[in-house]
């Protein structure tokens, strides 16, 4: 049995996915890491295959589904796939393809080693922020987390993601019916949240995202609703929101050094 496979799922993601594969193949075999491939078109579609080729990652497994956004079909979906997953490997890890979750120590071979059987494991979460007034745009061809300063503690994202047993996940896997909601974060198991680490990106791709066929109750009251705002102030106002409670401004800190090497 292999020691950790890591997958995501994409849409029409041109930015996010060739820092998902290039951050973890880093640290983990090509052969490890799987991408699910939601009907992904047009010129997002080569950026995928051009993406997956350049970093080794043979493991596109294309899904189909009449709506993007969908969290009972998603989150059924990513279940079912973890726990197939399980059947090749002792640790089963997903990410959003705009999160990076990675021991703070960067190794990922001593940090399973030290935990032997943990059963499931919720990182901490760090939400990466862009004030673009006083920070250029992001310059995709770099590294992304050294261009930014600060950055957001995110109770909302510090979610199980990492396990050796099938998650029964809750709608956007923020928590898990089988994984008490009182477990502590790791804090030796990092997330770095990465939607909000550029405007012009953010806009982009919210206005591509609002255009999508979703499922009806998720416009109103879905946990993907965030994804509609393209207002251009709004948003703005959004970025240095609080994950947590997005009526208040996020308490912004120094991001810690080690993460500038993450991504």
């Amino acid at each position: 049995m292999r020691q950790l496979a890591i997958f995501t799922i994409t849409q029409n993601e041109t930015r996010h996915l060739p820092n998902w594969l290039n951050a973890n193949i880093e640290r983990c075999p090509p052969h490890d890491l799987y991408v699910l491939d939601h009907q992904t078109t047009g010129d997002a579609a080569d950026a995928l295959v051009d993406a997956c080729q350049g970093a080794g990652v043979e493991n596109v497994i294309p899904v189909t589904h009449e709506q993007s956004y969908d969290s009972q079909w998603l989150t059924l979906l990513t279940r079912n796939f973890q726990q197939f997953l399980l059947g090749s490997y002792k640790n089963v890890l997903f990410t959003a393809v705009d999160e990076i979750v990675l021991p703070r120590e960067r190794h990922w071979t001593n940090y399973l080693t030290a935990l032997g059987d943990y059963g499931s494991k919720t990182p901490t979460a760090f939400e990466i922020v862009h004030d673009k007034d006083t920070e250029p745009a992001i310059n995709w061809g770099e590294r992304l987390v050294s261009q930014r300063t600060k950055c957001c503690l995110s109770k909302w994202y510090s979610k199980p993601l990492l396990a050796q047993f099938p998650l029964y996940w809750h709608a956007g896997w923020t928590r898990a019916s089988n994984v008490p909601a009182s477990t502590e974060p790791d804090p030796d198991l990092a997330l770095l949240h990465l939607h909000r680490i550029d405007y012009d990106e953010c806009l982009r791709s919210h206005r591509e995202k609002s255009a999508r066929t979703w499922k009806p109750e998720e416009r109103k009251e879905g946990v993907f609703r965030h994804n509609m705002i393209e207002e251009p102030e709004m948003l703005s106002r959004w970025l240095l929101s609080n994950s947590d409670n997005t009526a208040e401004y996020a308490k912004l800190v120094e991001i810690p050094s080690e993460f500038k090497e993450f991504c």
